[in-house]
Order: C-alpha cells, then structure tokens, then sequence
C-alpha cells in the first residue's frame, strides 16, 4: 500500500516536471514569436496593396487622359482630313463643272464627212462658244469648242459666205497672228489659237479657248482649224448667232 502512494507520487511528480520543462516554455515561446511575426507580416503585406492602390491610381487616371487625347488627337486628324478632302473634291467638282461648261455645247458627230450630204455649213454659237459643221440634212459632221470676240471686239452676227484662206497670217495692229485662217466675212476669220512674232502659240490666249477672248475672230484649235482650212470650200454658209 505504501509502495503504491510512493509510486503513485513519483509519477505525479514525473509527469508535472515534464510539463514544466524548459523545452515545453521554448516551444510555447517560438510558437508565439511565429505567430506575432505572421502577424506583422500581414499588417506590412496589407499597408504595401494599400499604397500600392493609391499610387496607382493617379496612373490609371493618367493613362486614361494619355488615351483620350490621342483619341481626341486622332479624332482630329480625321475630321482634317475629311475637310481636305471635302475640299478637294470640291475643287475637282468645279473643275469638271468648268470642264462640263465649256464644252457643253459639243455636239456629238452623227455622220462622217465622207458620207455626208453636200453643201455643208457651219454653225457658230457665241453663247455656247461652239463650232459645228452640219451636212444638208443638218447632220452633225464636226463640233469643236472655239473663242468669239470679247467685249468691244464682238464678233459680228448674221449669215457669211467663206470667201478666201491662207496657211497663216500676223497683224502688225495687235502684234499676233493665225494657222490655218479662212475668210468668212471682210476681216474676220476662222484661225488656230494666236501666235507670236516668233510664231510661237500664246499660252494664255490658248488657255482661254471656250471662253469669249479675240479681237473678234473665231479661234480654234490647230487641229481643229486645219480641218476647216482643208475641208470648208469657198461659198460655204456660216451662220454666227
């Protein structure tokens, strides 16, 4: 019996000292110290997202400001573009309307010389600055684009007879002359477009064919004025209206 009591008290006293050991105070210490640190860990970890977050955002905002001025900028580009190109097709439209314009009047040919009724005639229009040569039966052989005269130097209206031609001419009266002239009435010829006193053609008077710009004769072509030269007989009706 008293052997049990002893034995039963080295035990107790066994066990409480094992409890109480210094390795046990260690690890509860370290297990403390582990968790203070995870502690501290997060409290750092959670001030950096923080901080993080407010740094950034004047980034984004930034970078959103960048993309809406390029936007903005890109925006603009293409409305400027679209103005000059608004722009352009408007000079072209009135280039073709000024094209369209001056020649009008032209007529479309309707049958060849060669198989045309004889006598011909030729019309020419002031209002249309148009030459058309007709056949009898008012079939359209040739239309070609031509000047009249210009203010102060109107080219005279009625019904002419071509009575005369010549390969060219100068006036010494307005320092000028013409290919290919024929005769109509008194001084007032069908001619090419003017040249100078080195029979060179004047850019600006050919520049204003189509347009009511001689001294009162009907300019042409050259092309155009050597046809009638080479294919309008003396006696033939012109009819200027």
């Amino acid at each position: 019996m008293y052997k049990e009591r002893v034995v039963l008290v080295y035990k107790e006293k066994h066990l409480s000292s094992v409890y109480r050991s210094p390795s046990r105070k260690i690890n509860l210490k370290a297990i403390i110290a582990l968790l203070f640190c995870l502690i501290c860990i997060g409290l750092i970890t959670t001030f950096i997202i923080v901080h993080h977050s407010k740094v950034s955002k004047p980034t984004i905002k930034s970078s959103q400001k960048t993309t809406q001025t390029t936007k903005l900028a890109q925006s603009s580009a293409i409305n400027s573009q679209s103005t000059t190109s608004s722009s352009q097709v408007t000079v072209n439209s009135s280039k073709a309307s000024s094209e369209s314009t001056a020649e009008k009047a032209i007529q479309l040919v309707q049958i060849s010389l060669q198989n045309s009724a004889k006598p011909l005639w030729i019309d020419v229009s002031i209002a249309n600055q148009n030459v058309t040569v007709y056949d009898a039966n008012n079939k359209v052989i040739e239309s070609y684009i031509c000047s009249t005269g210009s203010p102060g130097y109107d080219t005279p209206t009625g019904t002419f007879t071509v009575y005369n031609r010549g390969k060219s001419f100068f006036s010494q009266k307005y320092h000028e002359g013409g290919y290919y002239w024929v005769a109509f009435y008194e001084d007032y010829y069908f001619h090419s477009v003017p040249f100078d006193k080195n029979g060179q053609i004047i850019p600006s008077v050919a520049k204003a064919l189509g347009t009511e710009d001689s001294h009162g004769c009907v300019h042409l072509s050259i092309p155009n004025s050597e046809w009638i030269y080479d294919n309008i007989p003396n006696g033939t009706k012109v009819v200027v209206e």
